[in-house]
């Protein structure tokens, strides 16, 4: 007796699964006889025989007791070992095979007793909505990792009365005019004072302007009538410095977008010592871009006057 209720306990399933373990290892690495395998395949026949039975006496027990039962059963890695462990057999004692069609049979029926009591404990244990059937692990597991679906059936069928209002729609209004975030006043900061006499940003433009007039005019009397010219032999024929102003004038107009003028310099390179501009790029084109209406025409030396 005392041998039938260890069998059927949590031990009882831990030492199968140890049996059928080391029965298949054994086979494997050829240190098992078939006296040996034939034991084993009768003990583990007897297992499965006493676990059906006790499912079957369990059959009409309460749900709570019934579960218990179940929770000590590994049912897919028992099968799963059997099946290896008669694989093997078969293949190395064809003589034991009858033994291990009788265990085989043994297991599909305790499988058939664990699967009926499994439905019987969802069916009733749901209709019941007896949640202490499963542990309070099982629950909090439940609820992690279950899906929400799955979560909200549960009480898909409960009727719940309505919540009664904790908070009225007069004390909200009343929150919220509490704390309702005062507005501050914005001031507008003092006027500065301002000093008598013209307005310098007036004088700015109006001298932005008047040099703008006189890189124009500049840029005309170089070009005359043409479109472009190339002004190397003019900086080349004067002073060093010149022709220094004279190109940073041209620079300046090319960079200000109201003085439609551009200069390219090329990549050559002039040098004669003799010369006050010893060296000099060559080409230096310079050409209007749009070509404006009417040009000013003044003389080169008044160009070259033009003052940075």
């Amino acid at each position: 007796m005392q041998v039938v209720e260890r069998i059927t306990t949590q031990g009882g399933v831990s030492e199968l699964l140890l049996l059928l373990d080391r029965t298949a290892a054994a086979i494997e690495t050829q240190t098992a006889t078939a006296e040996q395998v034939s034991s084993a395949l009768e003990q583990a026949r007897v297992f499965f025989r006493l676990f059906a039975d006790t499912l079957a006496r369990l059959a009409r027990a309460p749900i709570a007791e019934l579960y218990a039962e179940i929770r000590q059963h590994e049912q897919q890695r028992l099968l799963t070992n059997l099946d290896r462990l008669v694989r093997l057999v078969a293949a190395t004692y064809p003589q034991l095979e009858p033994l291990g069609h009788e265990t085989v049979t043994e297991a599909q029926r305790y499988d058939r007793y664990l699967g009926a009591a499994a439905d019987r404990i969802v069916a009733e244990g749901g209709a019941a909505r007896a949640f202490d059937v499963l542990t309070p692990e099982t629950w909090r597991t439940a609820a992690i990792h279950a899906p929400w679906e799955e979560l909200a059936a549960v009480a898909a069928a409960l009727v719940f009365d309505a919540p009664g209002v904790v908070v009225q729609a007069q004390d909200i209004v009343a929150a919220v005019e509490e704390w309702r975030p005062r507005g501050r006043g914005r001031e507008l900061p003092p006027e500065p004072d301002v000093p008598a006499g013209p307005d310098p940003l007036e004088q700015r433009r109006a001298m932005r302007s008047a040099r703008r007039q006189r890189l124009g005019r500049q840029v005309g009397s170089l070009l005359q009538d043409r479109t472009a010219t190339d002004i190397t032999g003019v900086l080349r024929g004067g002073p060093w410095r010149a022709a220094s102003a004279m190109l940073a004038n041209l620079l300046e107009a090319d960079r200000d977008p109201e003085v439609p003028a551009v200069v390219e310099i090329g990549d050559g390179l002039l040098a004669d010592p003799g010369l006050d501009v010893a060296w000099c790029s060559t080409p230096v084109l310079l050409s209007w871009s749009p070509v404006p209406a009417e040009t000013p025409k003044v003389s080169t030396a008044e160009a070259e006057q033009v003052e940075p």
